[in-house]
């Protein structure tokens, strides 16, 4: 997957993260700044991202991961 796409693809999803994200923390702020900590392990991880398919899942994960440490 391309740099470009990449990038367009987290866009697209940037929005349905943060509304998971909301869904399972009462805080607005909290959830804004949980999202955009995802984002940022998001793009430092996306080497490690062996199906551009399976873009989405992968992103959620990381999501989830982040929501469980917090």
């Amino acid at each position: 997957m391309s740099a470009a796409a990449f990038d367009h693809a987290v866009t697209e999803l940037a929005a349905r993260l943060r509304g998971f994200i909301r869904r399972r923390v009462r805080d607005e702020a909290t959830a804004d700044d949980l999202a955009q900590e995802t984002l940022l392990k998001v793009y430092r991880s996306r080497a490690t991202l062996r199906d551009g398919q399976r873009l989405e899942a992968w992103l959620f994960r990381i999501a989830r991961t982040t929501l469980i440490d917090f």
